[in-house]
């Protein structure tokens, strides 16, 4: 997920953070977001709402150029158009002096605009305390992936910069070496050769069928022996005919 406003991660310490912080005034937004269009196309509509109400909430005890300054990061994210096009089910928005903070949330949230000494935060406590939060990491040839979730919806999550998204980016050229060896004969001298993994395997599993096939014994006629046995027979002593009573 790409756009001009990366959405904060919400976790104890960042919670904590908030409800320690010290500037004045502070301004609380929560309001339900949309996932999909068409309904998400009301959602900056919502917001700029909210934003007014903030606004004529701070003109009561701040001049216009206060007001101004600490409305301005919310102006600038009703604009963003990429923000809006990946919302999940809620939208929090925390603003300060010195501190902004936005955070999507997988649960819809009431409509809320509130300026005070402190943020509002039990939505955000809320929805942290929530049994059942889990992550996912999903790990394949070409793609790596984390999903956060809980028992409401599995959402995928922007990996940070420094994290590889292939085994390719990890591995590098070892993932192309092979570091098992199989067993080959030459001129009646074993030696030792690089063997692909499917390849070996291959080769178990059909020891492993022939393993479980009903064996069979060869016919006489179709054994190594059989163009030798007149004269294997020719050498052995006759059998005395069995006496008969």
């Amino acid at each position: 997920m790409k756009t001009s406003h990366t959405p904060d991660a919400l976790t104890q310490a960042s919670l904590a953070e908030i409800a320690s912080f010290q500037g004045r005034p502070c301004m609380s937004l929560y309001q339900p977001t949309h996932r999909h269009h068409p309904d998400n196309q009301q959602d900056p509509i919502r917001f700029r709402h909210l934003v007014k109400a903030l606004e004529a909430s701070l003109r009561q005890q701040h001049a216009v150029d206060a007001v101004r300054a600490l409305v301005e990061p919310f102006e600038v994210l009703a604009q963003d158009h990429d923000f809006w096009n990946h919302t999940l089910d809620g939208l929090a928005v925390l603003g300060a002096p010195g501190l902004f903070r936005v955070y999507l949330m997988q649960r819809p949230v009431a409509e809320l605009a509130v300026v005070a000494d402190s943020f509002h935060t039990t939505p955000l406590r809320q929805w942290l305390q929530s049994a059942g939060r889990y992550q996912v990491l999903a790990l394949s040839l070409h793609q790596v992936q984390l999903f956060e979730g809980d028992r409401n919806a599995l959402d995928a999550v922007a990996l940070a910069p420094g994290v590889p998204r292939t085994m390719t980016a990890v591995l590098g050229d070892e993932r192309t070496e092979s570091h098992s060896t199989s067993r080959r004969w030459r001129h009646g001298r074993r030696t030792w050769a690089h063997a692909p993994w499917p390849r070996r395997q291959e080769g178990r599993n059909q020891r492993r069928r022939r393993a479980l096939l009903p064996r069979r014994g060869p016919s006489r006629a179709g054994t190594p022996l059989a163009p030798f046995r007149p004269a294997l027979d020719a050498g052995r002593p006759a059998r005395a005919p069995p006496s008969v009573p």
